[in-house]
């Protein structure tokens, strides 16, 4: 019986595998290539909203200085806020059609309340106004009344920071009753009884009344009563006098500087000052600070070193900064 040759089986099922996989990469390797294209659409850059606006109106009239100073202020706060600033000259030229922060007014403008109660979303800021309204987006500034107090109250001070003894006395006028209590006010704040450690034991501070026609006789009196540092009042402030007292070797505070003719005699010029209490004011209302009483409106000037040093000069300031957050009130304030 004759023999068939078989194939074996496994060596089969090799082949078999191998032809195959041969086909499968011929297969593969004829497959198109996918390439990847990335698109990108136009980014949007979102628009910027246009800046508020603040508007400053000068009416007719308004003070030349205080309008420079207000005009600057507003500059300076504007560009600090990203404000868009502008001025104008009447009410109606304020352009509504975007935001509009405050528009500020220097003294009157007919227009100004008509255009306030249209327009309740703009704060109005009346500055030296006599207009009178209850709308509540008009504020109003007017100048302290008690600035002169405040100002005689700080030359008492002052006076007692740099005299021995406390040997000091104010000239006033009938007229200036407030202003004297408020410098003697400013002595004791500082000295308390004021008592002096050698003769003559006089009570200081002395108040003496005065006017032009018997200003000296009175002044003589003061230097009787050994007192080496006066306050002239704004009412009696004359060349004169002022010349009379420096011959006679007494310090002088005053709020007139009589230049430098008697600089040495002079210890400091302080004066109340309206315009930079209208300027503060604004400040506050601008930054929605409560208002400040006036004690950050009064000047200090012609500071005579040799009598303030720099630590004294920063103790004043400390005071009058006192004076403006209601630490210190002046007399006529007090209950």
């Amino acid at each position: 019986m004759k023999k068939t040759n078989r194939f074996p089986l496994p060596l089969l099922l090799t082949a078999l595998a191998l032809v195959l996989l041969a086909c499968q990469s011929d297969d593969a390797s004829q497959l198109p290539t996918a390439e990847l294209v990335l698109t990108s659409e136009p980014t949007q850059v979102p628009t910027e909203a246009p800046s508020a606006r603040l508007y400053f109106l000068a009416a007719s009239g308004a003070d030349e200085t205080l309008r420079g100073e207000i005009d600057g202020a507003l500059n300076d706060f504007a560009s600090q806020s990203g404000l868009d600033y502008f001025t104008v000259d009447q009410s109606d030229a304020v352009d509504y059609s975007g935001s509009v922060q405050s528009v500020v007014i220097l003294g009157d403008d007919a227009l100004a309340l008509e255009a306030a109660a249209a327009h309740p979303e703009t704060r109005y800021i009346l500055i030296a106004s006599d207009l009178q309204s209850s709308l509540e987006n008009v504020v109003s500034l007017q100048a302290s009344s008690n600035e002169s107090e405040i100002a005689a109250f700080m030359a008492g001070y002052a006076a007692a920071l740099v005299t021995d003894d406390w040997r000091i006395a104010v000239i006033y006028s009938p007229q200036e009753n407030l202003e004297a209590n408020a410098f003697i006010a400013g002595v004791e704040y500082f000295c308390g009884s004021c008592i002096p450690v050698r003769p003559p034991y006089t009570d200081y501070p002395q108040a003496i009344q005065a006017d032009q026609q018997s200003w000296q006789a009175q002044a003589q009196e003061a230097l009787n009563q050994g007192v080496t540092t006066i306050y002239l009042s704004p009412d009696l402030e004359d060349v004169a006098i002022q010349e009379f007292l420096a011959q006679q070797g007494v310090l002088i505070i005053g709020s007139s500087y009589p230049g430098d003719a008697i600089s040495s005699s002079w210890l400091a010029t302080i004066t109340p000052s309206s315009q930079a209490s209208l300027v503060n004011s604004l400040a506050s209302v601008l930054h929605n600070e409560n208002l400040s009483s006036s004690g950050d409106s009064i000047r200090i000037e012609n500071v005579n070193a040799s009598y303030f040093s720099l630590p004294r000069v920063e103790h004043l300031q400390t005071i009058m900064k006192e004076i403006q957050i209601g630490l210190i009130a002046p007399p006529s304030q007090v209950n």
